[in-house]
């Protein structure tokens, strides 16, 4: 053999060796990423089954619900009887939250707050209107005891403000002399019987309107009465003048109270039976804007318009300070309960 061919088998030899190591090499390679491929998948599906499980324990859905009405509770999924839309379901890890939530950016931008709903007893409001009266159950009236002429008038303008005992006009009374007279010829007699008499004639001209101090000023002319004021209050009518003769009866003045004030209001028949005596009430004057004045109502009275057919109703109103007077224009707000109790929660 030649040279040539040795060396032309040699290399033939060489190449057939490196095919066969390659070839090797990549079934063995081959091998081992199905071994290592095939463990994964196994793992990786032993893990979703497990994921899978936990999810399923966890979402377990409770029961489902219509977020429109979720106090209304469904055993299974469907379509909502209330509203046109599927039942939600609510999981076991949902079961702690009631109501729909909310997200806090959203609250926060409607201004959305949550208050405490309290049980109270419903009460019908009524709004009319009304105008203001003198209470009459403190008109004071004077008038003349006896025949007499007024000889001075102490107070003049109308509507003056007067105090208890001040003094508001002077009358001559010539019809008291006799009786007066007789009253000090018995001042003199010391038996029992004469100071008897002498406090008959006493009474006499005190019930004639001739007062202490009128009785210890008199001299020896006529008489004179000093006409006061009974209780404090508005002067709302001066009947006399100077000079003026008055007869036994006349009214000579008149005066109101102003501890307190009447608002009669006109209600709608339709609203008036539910309203009772004591019921709270809130008026409103346009003359003094942004205040209230607490009142209450002291009758419903029988006095009903035929024509608009709306009843009288009677507010009494605290008024020490004498700033409401008669003829005002005034709405009040009343306020009627029939025990009913509901659920309130703040406007």
């Amino acid at each position: 053999m030649s040279r040539a061919v040795t060396t032309l088998v040699l290399v033939l030899v060489l190449v057939l060796g490196v095919a066969i190591s390659v070839a090797a090499g990549y079934w063995l390679g081959q091998r081992e990423a199905s071994s290592a491929s095939g463990m994964s998948a196994d793992s990786m599906s032993a893990d979703a089954m497990s994921t899978d499980a936990g999810s399923t324990e966890q979402k377990r859905a409770l029961y489902w619900y219509d977020p429109m009405v979720p106090d209304q509770r469904f055993d299974q999924p469907g379509k909502s009887p209330f509203m046109d839309m599927m039942l939600v379901p609510r999981y076991a890890d949902e079961a702690g939250e009631a109501g729909v939530t909310i997200d806090p950016g959203i609250r926060q931008n409607l201004g959305i707050r949550t208050a405490l709903v309290e049980l109270d007893a419903v009460a019908d409001e009524l709004r009319v209107p009304g105008t203001l009266k003198w209470d009459l159950r403190g008109e004071q009236r004077i008038t003349a005891r006896v025949e007499g002429l007024i000889e001075r008038v102490h107070v003049r303008a109308p509507f003056q403000r007067v105090r208890r005992g001040e003094p508001l006009a002077t009358l001559l009374a010539p019809a008291l002399g006799s009786a007066l007279a007789e009253y000090r010829a018995l001042a003199s007699g010391g038996s029992a019987q004469a100071r008897e008499l002498q406090t008959a004639a006493r009474s006499r001209l005190q019930i004639l309107g001739l007062g202490e101090a009128d009785l210890r000023s008199a001299g020896t002319g006529v008489p004179r009465i000093t006409l006061r004021a009974p209780a404090d209050g508005v002067l709302a009518e001066i009947a006399v003048r100077e000079g003026d003769t008055v007869m036994a009866g006349q009214r000579l003045f008149q005066i109101n109270s102003t501890e307190s004030i009447w608002l009669e209001a006109r209600v709608p028949q339709a609203d008036a039976g539910a309203l009772r005596p004591g019921a709270l009430a809130e008026v409103m004057v346009s003359a003094f804007p942004g205040i209230t004045f607490e009142g209450t109502v002291e009758a419903v009275l029988p006095d009903v318009d035929a024509v608009a057919r709306t009843q009288a109703v009677r507010i009494v109103l605290p008024n020490p300070d004498g700033r409401l007077a008669a003829g005002m224009f005034a709405d009040a707000v009343l306020r009627s309960t029939d025990g009913r109790r509901c659920p309130w929660v703040p406007s």
